[in-house]
């Protein structure tokens, strides 16, 4: 599901995948 997330935002410049350890993936405005 986290692969999807990455296609979801991959192509949108407002957002990027923000890797955070022992807490798993988030999604932050730019």
């Amino acid at each position: 599901h986290i692969s999807r997330l990455r296609e979801r935002f991959r192509d949108n410049p407002d957002f990027k995948i923000v890797t955070m350890r022992g807490v798993g993936y988030k999604v932050v405005k730019t």
